[in-house]
């Protein structure tokens, strides 16, 4: 398989490969076309020997106009050439190699559309549930240690603070009446079934309005009626609906409520009543009922208020310092998988899809709040356990929780963003949320600031506080609700009598309800937990909420691909003193004419003067350059030439200082979103999800990218067989060697068929068979679809064999372009000459190298060892002057081999390197000077 191979530039339309190929099989009968592109074809010759290529040779060179020929290069198959063409023989042979073209072709024809929103939703979450089913640790610190600190929490209080003592009314006579149980307001339900007698039902109803000052409801169906009462105004609903009568054919059912406490009582003593005035027929006829307490002294009350007060007072500090640290805990298991995602590029790569940030970020949030939720669930059934708790205070509990969800998690989303690790984030969220939630609510005077005006103002301030606000309605709410038992634990007249006599040694819920007694009002109403008072939450819940909205869309904002504004550079200043390649020029103003004429569909891409400084550094210098539609645009460059930064402007990621680039109907600059969901892009390192597999991984993105749900399975399995990765497809990612990694990172790049595809040195640590398979594969793609694709690259041969034309890179700035064979052709300083002796005799190697050096005047001698001659010829000769001069020295020795070759890429490299340093060298000593 080793050999000679012709490369053939094309120079117009009228390149006739047909007639080439005869001519050049009438020598090498045995020649084959490798590949053909838009600017030339490379032509495997298949032999060793050089007999009669001086004819073939000045053939192709007589009929260079008539046969449509730029130039002519000729090359040698390097072993690596011989060791990838066995391997696909030996492949073809067994029917693996066909399995790439047609994989090629599925994935070549398989085009995205706009994406479905609920479909890329639908694979956000499904990746945020793979992600958390297969780490442990992140199950360990986002849901397990929060619900043990909750468990930890009520277990210490309940085991080290004071109970509060039962309070009970003592030494009175309480009457079983409505007015007793609810002064004013009560409402009273009677249904009555038709077909039965009425007098019951209305003695029943007119005892409840003239003795009770009660409102009655008639209703036909009681259940209907109650839940539809409920449901207008839960609050109303369990404070006015306090009794009730269904009268049936054969029955009465007495209905009460759970919420007031001797209502059943109450009930049973209206309807025996109006029993008895129905069959005396005294209208006036009662029965009494009361219920003596024993009351307690004064003392004991002041005894009990102490304890109280201390339990409240107590609980409260404890809770100032553990509610922030277990909010903060809750809080910031979520950023983990974000942070994850950021650091290792893999959220950049989903968002170039052209994926809002709304989206992205609402994915997050969907996501963490079941997650959240199931964490507060399994606190709730912990709370119960040891605190007992009116229904409103329930209800208030679950939407202060709700909002908080929408405020804490995008605010620690937004925290997290300064963090370069996992834990690194969870470290400030903690830090941030336990530090100024317990500083805040010491500072507001939690253990007594609700009884005192001044502290009103702060409290609205310090509500602002995210950290602060959240523990701060916790705490409130199960303080109102103590408060409110207390207090309903009372008639008005007994708490009048407990306040007098306390005086000013009451706290806490006594002084709360001796409070509320000052207006004088006919029967005490409990706060509502929700309510605009200063002892409820309804001013924090609106701030929550209207913080959280802020926070998502500033969230949303900064992800949604918009390219921060740059710094002013002025060109002039630094403007680079070299001229520039005569090629260099002609393609910028090929650029220059593209863009004064908006005529932007000539190309795929148009880039246009791309800057990019960073302080002193100049890391890219004007680069203007086209990329046609099926081309494959190579930067080749060493470290440090500016390859990646000018990807990392290409791909929207950075600003550019100055320039501009164009694809039709969209600009990067002013559309860097719309840009990003063209642009296919391979980074140089990362961007997979370590814990998902290359099938899933694939999944993902054909998803995001707005691939048909029906072809998205075939598409992932021609993408992984294409690239190799059938046997690993899988396993997690986070298994996979530094060279397959590279493969899952350009399957995700080409998936979808975006228009440009970047690749930032795609093959780096992938092996040689793999590497030609590749780009052989993504050349076939390339051929049935319209996909455009540029590359970086330091290899040499990886650009020879996928690039159509060449940009190499130093310094930031293009120092030559063009097709391999014109590089060649222009750079090159003649050929090189490699022979070997039969005979290591000192005579003959002297004879051998007068005759060369005869042939060849100014030829040098590069290398000499165990009888091989490397020769560098600087002169360009015509290929059938050099291989007649070859013949003619081959029929005068005895020589073992004989290979001529054209000038390799590699020593263009190498040249146009060192011509550049020296540049620079000179510089820095004219300077010096």
């Amino acid at each position: 398989g080793a050999g000679y191979q012709v490369r053939i530039t094309k120079r117009s339309a009228s390149f006739d490969l047909l007639q080439i190929q005869r001519i050049i099989v009438a020598t090498a009968p045995e020649a084959e076309l490798v590949e053909e592109r838009a600017g030339d074809v490379l032509i495997r010759l298949n032999v060793v020997h050089f007999t009669g290529f001086d004819v073939m040779f000045r053939a192709l060179e007589e009929k260079k106009d008539q046969l449509g020929i730029g130039t002519i290069g000729v090359t040698l198959s390097t072993i690596e050439d011989v060791y990838i063409k066995i391997h696909f023989e030996a492949a073809s042979k067994t029917g693996q190699n066909s399995d790439i073209y047609d994989d090629a072709k599925v994935v070549g024809k398989t085009r995205h559309r706009k994406p479905v929103a609920s479909a890329s939703l639908k694979a956000l979450v499904i990746k945020r549930a793979i992600h958390l089913s297969r780490s442990w640790d992140l199950c360990l610190v986002s849901c397990i240690m929060p619900c043990l600190a909750i468990l930890a929490i009520f277990v210490v209080e309940d085991l080290l603070l004071p109970q509060p003592p039962s309070e009970v009314p003592g030494e009175m006579a309480l009457p079983v009446t409505l007015d007793a149980i609810k002064p004013s307001g009560a409402q009273v339900f009677v249904l009555q079934e038709t077909g039965i007698d009425q007098e019951l039902a209305d003695m029943f109803a007119r005892l409840t309005v003239t003795g009770e000052r009660a409102t009655v409801r008639n209703f036909t169906d009681a259940r209907r009626g109650l839940f539809m009462e409920a449901a207008m105004d839960f609050w109303r609903y369990t404070q006015t609906y306090i009794l009730g009568a269904a009268f049936m054919r054969d029955r009465v059912e007495l209905w009460y409520s759970a919420y007031t406490n001797g209502s059943q009582a109450v009930a049973m003593n209206l309807l025996t009543t109006a029993l008895l005035r129905l069959r005396t027929g005294n209208p006036t006829a009662d029965l009494s009922a009361t219920v003596v307490v024993h009351e307690q002294s004064v003392d004991t009350d002041r005894h009990d208020v102490h304890v109280a007060s201390e339990m409240i007072r107590k609980s409260a500090v404890f809770r100032s310092f553990s509610f922030p640290v277990v909010t903060s805990l809750i809080v910031a298991g979520f950023v983990l998988f974000p942070v994850a995602e950021r650091t290792c590029q893999a959220k950049t790569l989903q968002l170039m899809t052209g994926m809002s940030g709304s989206a992205y970020w609402g994915s997050n949030l969907m996501f963490d709040l079941v997650v959240y939720w199931a964490i507060w669930i399994f606190a709730a059934m912990v709370v119960l356990q040891y605190v007992q708790l009116f229904i409103d205070s329930i209800l208030a509990l679950i939407v202060v929780i709700g909002v908080f969800s929408g405020l804490a998690l995008p605010c620690a989303y937004l925290l997290s963003r300064r963090a370069n690790t996992q834990y690194g984030a969870f470290a400030i969220v903690t830090i941030t949320f336990s530090f100024f939630g317990t500083s805040l609510l010491i500072l507001s005077g939690l253990t007594g600031a609700y009884e005192r005006d001044e502290q009103v103002t702060l409290d609205y301030v310090y509500m602002m506080f995210p950290p602060y606000a959240f523990p701060s309605c916790l705490i409130k709410i199960l303080k109102l609700d103590i408060e409110n038992r207390a207090c309903l634990r009372h008639r008005q007249s007994i708490i009048k009598a407990k306040c007098k006599a306390l005086r000013n040694e009451m706290w806490g819920h006594m002084l709360y309800c001796c409070s509320t007694t000052e207006e004088e009002s006919d029967y005490w109403s409990p706060v509502h937990p929700l309510g605009f008072s200063q002892r409820g939450v309804g001013y924090e819940v609106i701030v929550m909420a209207i913080e959280g909205t802020l926070l998502f869309l500033l969230l949303s904002w900064l992800d949604s691909g918009s390219l921060p504004i740059s710094e002013v550079y002025d060109p002039d200043k630094h403007k680079a003193h070299e001229s520039l390649d005569r090629d260099v020029m002609a393609e910028k103003d090929v650029v220059r004419d593209i863009v004064s004429k908006n005529i932007f569909s000539k190309a795929a891409l148009t880039v246009e003067d791309l800057h990019k400084k960073f302080a002193t550094l100049h890391a890219v210098k004007g680069l203007s350059f086209t990329v046609l539609s099926k081309e494959c645009f190579g930067f080749l460059g060493s470290n440090g030439a500016g390859k990646t930064t000018a990807f990392q402007m290409l791909a929207a990621l950075i600003p550019a200082s100055r320039g501009e680039a164009y694809m039709r109907r969209c600009t990067l600059s002013r559309e860097a979103r719309k840009w990003q969901s063209k642009v296919g892009y391979c980074p140089q390192y990362g961007g997979l999800l370590e814990t998902l597999t290359a099938r899933e991984y694939l999944r993902l993105f054909a998803s995001l990218r707005g691939v048909s749900t029906h072809k998205i399975e075939q598409l992932v399995e021609s993408v992984v067989n294409l690239m190799g990765l059938d046997g690993i497809a899988d396993n997690r990612c986070g298994t996979y060697s530094g060279g397959n990694k590279r493969k899952l990172s350009m399957a995700a790049a080409i998936i979808g068929l975006p228009r440009l595809v970047l690749l930032d040195e795609p093959t780096a640590g992938v092996d040689v068979v793999a590497r030609r398979r590749l780009l052989s594969g993504l050349r076939v793609v390339m051929d049935y679809s319209n996909m455009s694709v540029v590359l970086t690259s330091q290899k040499m041969d990886e650009c020879e064999t996928a690039c159509d034309r060449i940009g190499i890179l130093l310094a930031g700035q293009f120092r030559c372009l063009g097709t391999l064979q014109h590089l060649k052709d222009k750079y090159g300083t003649g050929s090189t000459i490699k022979l070997k002796l039969q005979s290591r005799d000192a005579q003959m190697r002297k004879s051998v190298e007068d005759a060369i050096e005869a042939q060849f005047p100014g030829i040098q001698l590069m290398d000499f060892h165990q009888g091989i001659f490397v020769f560098r010829l600087e002169e360009k000769l015509p290929w059938s002057v050099l291989f007649s001069k070859m013949l003619e020295l081959q029929s005068q020795f005895v020589l073992e081999y004989v290979l001529v070759s054209d000038t390799t890429l590699e020593q263009i490299f190498i040249d146009l390197t060192r011509t550049y340093e020296r540049q620079e060298r000179g510089k820095s000593t004219e300077t010096s000077s």
